[in-house]
C-alpha cells in the first residue's frame, strides 16, 4: 500500500481550486520551470498546465495556461499579476517556460 505524504501544498488560483470558472478541465501538467523571475535570487517555480473546456469543436484540445510561484523565505506565492499579464500577451501557441523567462526579463 503506498502512502502519500503532503511536504508542502502550492496556493491556487481559483476559489477552492475551482477551474471551470475561467480554465476549464485540468488534463495535464506540460512542464514545470525553477527560475528566478523576480531577480531576488531565489528560485520561483513556473508551471504550465493544460486545460480543456469541453466545448465546441477544439474543446477536447488541451490548452496552456501558466502558474508562476514566486519564492519566499518559508513559502511560495501565487503571482495572480504575472499571470495575468502572461495570459494577456502570450499566445497560447508560445506559452512556454523559455517565453515566460523572456516575457518577464523584457517587462
Amino acid at each position: 500500500m503506498l502512502v502519500y505524504k503532503f511536504i508542502y501544498s502550492f496556493p491556487y488560483y481559483g476559489e477552492n481550486n475551482k477551474t471551470d470558472t475561467y480554465a476549464g478541465l485540468f488534463d495535464s501538467v506540460e512542464s514545470v520551470g525553477f527560475r528566478d523571475v523576480n531577480n531576488d535570487n531565489l528560485k520561483d517555480i513556473i508551471v504550465i498546465i493544460n486545460y480543456i473546456t469541453g466545448a465546441g469543436p477544439q474543446g477536447m484540445v488541451p490548452r496552456p495556461r501558466a502558474r508562476i510561484f514566486l519564492a519566499d523565505k518559508k513559502e511560495f506565492l501565487l503571482a495572480k499579476d504575472l499571470i495575468e499579464d502572461i495570459t494577456e500577451d502570450i499566445d497560447e501557441k508560445d506559452i512556454t517556460i523559455d517565453n515566460i523567462c523572456k516575457y518577464l526579463n523584457n517587462r
